[in-house]
């Protein structure tokens, strides 16, 4: 942003939800039929991004991370596995509607639930959803390869003009060499963007 702020500014909204006008409020006209608010002191500004989310985890409250990088990949992993479809979903959409209260209005998630997109989808959010890929060993590619493009398939339907789909290897510690090759010549072979988790911790190098 460039610009100075506008003091006591207005700005008019039209019926297709989109900014018809900004400026001084004296100087912004006021049709008759429009529905007036007063936001009283507070501050508008573009929406923010968050470009690393993992909003289908909402509500892990009991994963705060804490003590070793490991432990806590593992507390994640159980909390995950005792988790249903539906409440996936509910997750993401207060995962969602957190970020639109902080004045978060376009997201980057990672995650392999599906669900994000989806509650993007339903609820006219905006980012992109990288769907997670895992496979330590080489000799698992093949299966992850197959199991990751039939996933994203599935969840193509949710995506839009403000929702895209990506790709996210997860991380070296979960992704083999050829699982990476694999995964990055088929995303680019798609041109879809690819996420990765890289340096989260010294317990990587161990």
């Amino acid at each position: 942003m460039d610009r100075p702020p506008i003091e006591r500014a207005a700005l008019l909204i039209g019926s297709d939800g989109r900014i018809e006008a900004i400026g001084p409020s004296d100087s912004i006209p006021s049709p008759p039929d429009a529905e007036s608010l007063d936001l009283g002191d507070a501050v508008l500004l573009p929406g923010l991004v968050n470009a690393h989310t993992h909003l289908e985890l909402t509500g892990f409250e009991e994963a705060a991370p804490e003590g070793e990088f490991r432990e806590w990949i593992q507390t994640i992993r159980r909390i995950k596995a005792a988790r249903s479809g539906d409440e996936w979903l509910d997750a993401a959409r207060q995962g969602i509607r957190d970020c639109w209260a902080a004045g978060v209005t376009t997201i980057a998630d990672t995650g392999d639930s599906g669900a994000v997109i989806e509650a993007l989808a339903e609820l006219g959010g905006s980012g992109i959803v990288y769907h997670e890929v895992f496979g330590p060993h080489p000799d698992q590619c093949e299966e992850s390869l197959t199991g990751m493009a039939a996933r994203v398939g599935e969840l193509a339907r949710f995506t839009g003009p403000r929702v895209r789909l990506g790709v996210s290897p997860h991380a070296p510690y979960t992704v083999s060499g050829p699982l990476y090759a694999r995964v990055a010549a088929w995303a680019k072979h798609r041109a879809m963007p690819i996420a990765v988790h890289v340096a989260e911790s010294m317990e990587e190098t161990r």
